[in-house]
């Protein structure tokens, strides 16, 4: 993402010339606005982390039929998989706000009254897209309203320019007033429109994003409480194991402390062949719930049911400590040894509805 914006170093230069002196008056009018910018920093999903969130003012697949098969001792088998699925969610769902950040980056080429506009700038990595950020504040509430929109380049010096304008990523924040870049709000992505003028777009549905990274009396330095839902969404790297790959519908839960504990509930119908056996296509319901502590240890428990299991149920469960090495894992099926004893994991076991 942040590649596919190089161009702008160039492009906003010239955008600044009509600007205006960017003199630190103009600096304290867009503050507000800049701090009203959700930052991607605080909003990541990461898992059993240790490191504190930094917040600035500017090849595996993480599919159920490609986990590892850990052993006691050894990085946990779902740990990994946790932690690649949270990349895969970074990536797909916050990788817009690198844009956001490079964009905010320069002085705004259009400013109203409660509004700021960045751009329009093209775009190297889609040639065939223009990019621009908008936001408005509403005095009454204090909400900021924020667009990542796009636009053919194709119809650039015509009519139909001023109105092509779309939606590519639009939310509300009501900022924080203790910190900045952080607030409550939400955010809806929808990648179909984001790529729409890419002759290579396959990637279809969109994410809806609901978030609370407010400081509060429990969390002085804020929190990253989020839930994320994908509707009918298709991304790129899903045609990498599945030709055919059916439209992703999920749930997910994230919250994280101030502390670095925190929880993962996923909640989603997949085919857990991930497509591999033809006679086996069927979708079955998956909620894995992740838990951890100050440490980063943790655990992981997953309830499989439905689809081809017809009538089984199957339930899994893996510890690991704070080096993310195995020190407990039990199945019901016994598709792998039990090791350890639940006794070794920090963590209580997760309760399912």
């Amino acid at each position: 993402m942040k590649n596919s914006l190089c161009i702008l170093v160039i492009v906003s230069l010239v955008n600044l010339s009509g600007c205006g002196d960017y003199s630190n008056k103009y600096l304290q009018e867009d503050l507000e606005f800049l701090y009203a910018v959700p930052a991607k920093s605080t909003l990541e999903i990461r898992v059993a982390e240790s490191q504190a969130r930094q917040v600035s003012l500017a090849g595996q697949s993480s599919t159920l039929a490609n986990r590892s098969d850990a052993v006691l001792g050894q990085t946990a088998d779902w740990y990994v998989f946790t932690r690649l699925m949270s990349l895969e969610v970074n990536l797909h769902v916050f990788g817009f706000l690198d844009m956001v950040d490079i964009i905010t980056g320069f002085p705004p080429t259009a400013r109203e009254d409660n509004m700021r506009l960045w751009g329009p700038w093209a775009s190297r990595d889609t040639p065939n897209t223009d990019w621009r950020f908008v936001m408005e504040k509403d005095v009454a509430t204090g909400i900021f309203s924020l667009d990542l929109q796009v636009n053919s380049v194709a119809s650039r010096n015509t009519s139909a320019y001023v109105e092509g304008w779309q939606d590519c990523l639009s939310g509300t924040i009501d900022p924080s007033q203790a910190s900045f870049r952080r607030g409550t709000g939400n955010l809806t992505a929808s990648v179909e429109i984001c790529n729409q003028y890419n002759d290579q777009n396959v990637e279809k549905g969109s994410v809806s994003i609901g978030f609370d990274t407010s400081p509060d009396q429990d969390n002085p330095s804020g929190k990253t409480d989020l839930t994320i839902v994908f509707l009918d969404f298709i991304s790129k790297d899903m045609f990498d194991n599945n030709p055919d790959p059916q439209p992703l519908n999920a749930e997910y839960r994230y919250l994280e402390l101030g502390d670095l504990s925190g929880e993962f509930d996923f909640d989603v119908w997949t085919d857990i062949d991930d497509g591999q056996d033809p006679l086996k296509l069927a979708e079955e319901h998956v909620v894995l719930k992740v838990a951890w502590d100050d440490t980063g240890a943790g655990r992981a428990d997953s309830l499989w049911t439905d689809g081809d299991l017809g009538a089984l149920v199957i339930l899994l469960s893996e510890c690991w400590d704070s080096d993310k090495k195995r020190v407990y894992y039990e199945d019901s099926l016994g598709m792998a040894p039990t090791e350890g004893l639940p006794g070794d994991c920090v963590m209580e076991p997760a309760v399912f509805d």
